[in-house]
């Protein structure tokens, strides 16, 4: 069946063109700038959450791992138009401060401290879908007031075994051992470790492997690296020597977090505020870092950073519903603006649907993507496209 126009503005019928990657029958697929088509597919960095007391925000970036761009624009674009996804933990976990959090690998588990001096907790959450805020829900909360009083910092092993806390009432940092993989309840103290470098620590972060640690120093506003002999065993770390100065920037830092391969490092500042990049010649050593830029996220004070996976599919590049499964190089057929798919299940009749990160159709907005159209019934859509008049 023909379709009118070209590009990414067709309308009617089936659209043909060449299959970048393989793509799956009944899937959201994306035109790329070449004219080929892709199942849209979720991508690392492409969702920053910020935590801000007890609330977190999570913004579809622009580009992956580039905090100066959400899809929307600004982050104040975002926030205008309530372009993000949203989660109130305060009555959920009883937070007094809440000063940085943490996800468990697969995005599953959510963990925030709660610093109320002897008090002081790690609150546990389950999401129903992996680093989705709106589905969290409170679980339990381990106490550590015993230990640290005023904790502002967390980073955990990443097989969820270990949690390594940071505050800023000494230059202390204090691993627990959890005898379950991300279950709080099952924490356990272990050892504590002094820095000796900052009596007002903040952010903590480890590379993956567990050979390197970070501590954010509000004081002197710059980032520690240390060395751990023995990885993931803070007994055994050892300052390099090496500290980013932040200074020039921001003051008050609080979170530092890096990409997935460790050639980026951001870090959350407290009196812009801001969220500062950094591009790492060497992976994962600060002092070959150089400075990218500095992005108000919208005049929320960002006490905690981090990303997660976000999707590839918008309303800028949306094309249709794939007809069939192709393999790369294959000729794919899509069906565009005005079709009716119906190889879809699970949606909501009457409502708007959407695209997931990994292209699946949902009646659920979250994390960004696409909307693509009115559910007809639980297994069909009528196709929106990019056109926003036909359901303005």
């Amino acid at each position: 069946m023909p379709v009118l126009g070209v590009g990414s503005g067709v309308v009617g019928g089936i659209y043909q063109a060449t299959a970048s990657g393989a793509i799956a029958h009944g899937k959201a697929c994306i035109i790329n700038s070449n004219g080929t088509v892709s199942q849209a597919a979720a991508v690392a960095g492409g969702t920053l959450h910020i935590q801000h007391y007890y609330y977190i925000y999570s913004y579809s970036l622009a580009t992956p791992f580039n905090t100066s761009a959400t899809t929307e624009g600004n982050f104040y674009d975002s926030n205008s138009s309530t372009s993000y996804d949203f989660y109130n933990y305060h009555t959920a976990s009883s937070s007094n401060f809440s000063a940085a959090h943490s996800w468990s690998s697969d995005g599953t588990k959510f963990f925030t401290l709660d610093s109320n001096g002897a008090n002081s907790r790690i609150c546990e959450f389950t999401a129903t879908t992996g680093f989705d805020v709106t589905t969290l829900s409170y679980v339990d909360a381990y106490t550590i007031g015993g230990t640290e009083t005023s904790p502002r910092g967390m980073d955990f092993k990443t097989d969820g075994t270990e949690v390594y806390i940071s505050g800023r009432s000494d230059s202390d940092v204090h691993q627990w051992t959890l005898s379950t993989a991300w279950d709080i309840s099952t924490a356990s103290f272990t050892r504590t470790f002094d820095t000796t470098q900052d009596d007002m620590q903040h952010g903590i972060r480890f590379k993956p492997d567990g050979t390197k640690m970070y501590v954010t120093d509000r004081t002197d506003d710059e980032v520690h690296q240390f060395t751990l002999s023995t990885a993931w065993d803070i007994s055994s770390a050892s300052f390099d020597s090496v500290s980013l100065d932040v200074s020039s920037y921001d003051a008050l830092l609080r979170d530092v977090v890096f990409n997935d391969d460790g050639t980026e490092v951001f870090i959350a500042g407290g009196s812009s505020p801001s969220v500062i990049d950094y591009t790492l010649s060497t992976a994962y050593n600060l002092s070959t870092a150089s400075f990218r830029s500095e992005t108000n996220p919208g005049g929320t004070v960002p006490y905690g950073i981090s990303f997660s996976d976000g999707g590839n599919c918008n309303n800028d590049n949306f094309i249709g519903i794939s007809q069939g499964a192709v393999s790369n190089g294959e000729v794919a057929s899509i069906k565009v603006i005005g079709g009716i798919d119906t190889n879809q299940s699970g949606l909501t009749p009457n409502a708007l649907c959407y695209t997931s990160k990994s292209g699946t159709i949902v009646s659920a907005s979250s994390g960004g993507g696409a909307t693509v159209g009115l559910a007809l019934s639980p297994t069909s859509v009528l196709i929106k496209g990019p056109y926003d008049m036909l359901f303005d």
